[in-house]
């Protein structure tokens, strides 16, 4: 655990690599509320207009960027579910949404990354400009420099 309190992790994967993350907690047992222990907690902080995006539809349609990382960190960490919680720091209200694992989806994104490093790109987010690539490290690649669209 690290100071913060999350969980740093490192994992291997024979002919995959490592992968490396920072989950934000495992929560290892507490009150019967449906669900086996240990899970997987990852807490975001929102603006009004995402927190209300996942309250209305959930993580998965919502928010397809932490729902494939919640997936990744179960598969890793060899967990079957993860409490999501949600801050909205216009309101302070809190979301709480409990996701079972996807392990197609942990896999689909694994071989995207093995892929990726590979050098083979996958198609650019529908051509059309997109905030999720001025994130992305490798946005060089598929745009050919920094993100400026």
């Amino acid at each position: 655990m690290d100071r913060a309190g999350g969980v740093r992790f490192t994992h291997d994967r024979p002919g995959n690599g490592s992968v490396e993350g920072h989950a934000d907690g495992i929560i290892v047992g507490g009150p019967s509320l449906g669900f086996k222990y240990p899970v997987l907690w990852e807490a975001k902080g929102l603006n009004d207009r995402s927190w209300n995006q996942i309250v209305k539809s959930g993580l998965r349609a919502a928010s397809p960027i932490y729902y494939g990382q919640a997936n990744l960190y179960m598969g890793y960490l060899d967990l079957s579910a993860c409490l999501f919680s949600a801050l909205n720091k216009n309101t302070s209200e809190l979301y709480h949404e409990l996701i079972p694992i996807n392990l197609a989806e942990a896999q689909r994104l694994v071989d995207l990354a093995v892929d990726i490093v590979r050098g083979w790109l996958p198609p650019r987010l529908g051509i059309a400009s997109t905030r999720v690539c001025g994130y992305c490290q490798f946005q060089s690649l598929c745009w050919g420099g920094p993100y400026d669209h």
